[in-house]
């Protein structure tokens, strides 16, 4: 119940058959940096079937996965003059990283924004639906304020949104055509991770600017993957992945908050049940959730601990995942974690 993988159940489709035809002249030669052509166009369509909103293909730029989008733009971000970026607090450990990699300047925030007071910062990274690692999300309205608070001071607005089509509706306000604003999308997880797909909408500028520096980063996006993901949304093939991942994650969900018993509740501070890879199980604070991660682990159940997501290393909290095994295991798993929580 740790890492966020997917289990076999969740692909829907066998790629050991003949699932795309490679030619070789598909393989002998290197892609523009932005990503295939046609693959930008398919994206176009696919932002506005799934978000109802129009973008233009010298807005998208195709990475490889999320990490690789967070990487480039921190890049963008410290060739700038000033470079002060605020994230929530816990948020995505990579993202964390690669910001401290980059020897940006970071303030944060709680993961629900209510202390956003501050927004003259440079940058914002934040994630408004299904926010990891605690799984929460954003009111519609209070996501417009914050955003428009945000661009209304010329800063630039870093949107993940990694997982938010598996989980909730797709109706969310994207201010794609402000030039400051950029979106980050990801198909590892509507496929399957071991893809490493991922790209970016933003204005035609800074676009241009990512693709330079991934031109010298990593030549470009993986060609292969980006044609596998050419046939999953010509065919429509993405569309059945998605609802099929749905359907599953949704029953892991029950079979887990089911499985939870009104005791070890009782002992958790904070607890989001509107995600559906990730839990997040904050602790009251006469319990130690360093105690119960190494009474799991013991139990052979393996779960992460929160303070990784942290940048200041203090939260009482640990991540479960739920993608990745089977609902007998999730039961049987929780069971144990009743038992460990109940017993401190």
């Amino acid at each position: 119940m740790g890492y966020g993988n997917i289990s076999e159940e969740l692909i829907k489709y066998d790629l050991t058959s003949d699932f795309i035809y490679l030619s070789k002249n598909d393989l002998n030669c290197y892609c523009s940096p932005k990503g295939n052509n046609e693959l930008i166009s398919l994206v176009v369509n696919f932002f506005k079937k799934m978000y109802g909103k129009n973008v233009k293909e010298n807005q998208v730029l195709i990475t490889n996965g999320t990490t690789n989008s967070i990487a480039l733009i921190n890049t963008y971000l410290k060739e700038r003059s000033k470079c002060k970026i605020v994230v929530q607090n816990p948020t995505y450990d990579t993202a964390i990283n690669i910001i401290k990699s980059h020897n940006l300047s970071i303030q944060y925030i709680n993961p629900i924004m209510d202390n956003i007071r501050d927004c003259t910062a440079d940058a914002f990274y934040l994630m408004f639906r299904c926010h990891n690692p605690t799984g929460m999300n954003i009111a519609s309205e209070k996501e417009f304020k914050i955003k428009e608070k945000i661009l209304s001071n010329e800063s630039i607005l870093i949107e993940d949104d990694a997982y938010s089509l598996l989980f909730k509706s797709n109706k969310a306000y994207l201010p794609v055509k402000n030039e400051n604003y950029l979106f980050l999308g990801s198909f590892s997880k509507y496929i399957f991770p071991a893809i490493r797909i991922g790209y970016v909408i933003g204005s035609p500028k800074i676009i241009e600017q990512l693709s330079i520096f991934q031109k010298y980063y990593n030549s470009h996006p993986n060609q292969i993957s980006q044609l596998l993901l050419i046939t999953y949304l010509k065919t429509g093939k993405i569309f059945n992945e998605i609802e099929h991942k749905k359907k599953i994650l949704n029953k892991r969900k029950i079979a887990f908050e089911q499985s939870l018993s009104n005791k070890a509740i009782s002992k958790i501070k904070n607890l989001s049940l509107l995600s559906g890879f990730y839990y997040w199980l904050e602790f009251n604070e006469n319990i130690n959730a360093n105690t119960i991660f190494k009474d799991l682990y013991d139990e052979k159940v393996f779960v992460i601990p929160g303070e990784i997501y942290s940048l200041n290393y203090k939260q009482n909290s640990l991540r479960i995942c739920i993608s990745n095994i089977e609902e007998e295991k999730i039961r049987k798993a929780t069971k144990i974690i009743n038992k460990v929580i109940d017993r401190i």
